[in-house]
């Protein structure tokens, strides 16, 4: 489940450059590990019609609980249940105006979370998304 929001910092601009938060926390847990996060960090995007297509760039903390039981440090004798980290996340996707104040949501994200339990040191979550947007419309342009 994921959960954010964004600001408009020059609504009437050609682009619309935006802060963005948004958490997630993962409900069904992986076979592998589950994932939570929280990452801020800005939004580009542009009206066309119906459609505002964006790209974000996020930062932030996430914590990865690893399933069965854990995993071994590799070289080492020891295992994590769980490890916490910087995440950098890019993505993008577009917002669809359905109707008044909502809009329907298309976005995919990269991210990296760092990881004591891979040889490589990171692990590297693809997350795809579609939900639903309440756009207060304050003083500009609607979506």
């Amino acid at each position: 489940m994921t959960a954010g929001f964004d600001v408009d910092l020059f609504p009437n601009s050609i682009f619309h450059p935006a802060i963005e938060y948004r958490g997630t926390y993962a409900l069904a847990k992986g076979d592998v590990d589950s994932l939570k996060n929280n990452l801020g960090g800005l939004r580009i995007s542009r009206f066309y019609g119906r459609f505002r297509p964006y790209a974000d760039l996020l930062a932030g903390r996430g914590e990865t609980t690893y399933a069965n039981g854990g995993y071994q440090v590799p070289g080492k004798l020891v295992f994590y249940t769980r490890s916490s980290s910087n995440v950098f996340s890019l993505g993008g996707g577009t917002d669809v105006l359905a109707a008044g104040h909502i809009a329907l949501k298309l976005d995919f994200q990269i991210q990296r979370y760092s990881s004591p339990v891979t040889t490589s040191g990171h692990i590297y979550s693809e997350t795809g998304a579609l939900g639903l947007v309440y756009v207060f419309h304050i003083g500009h342009r609607a979506l």
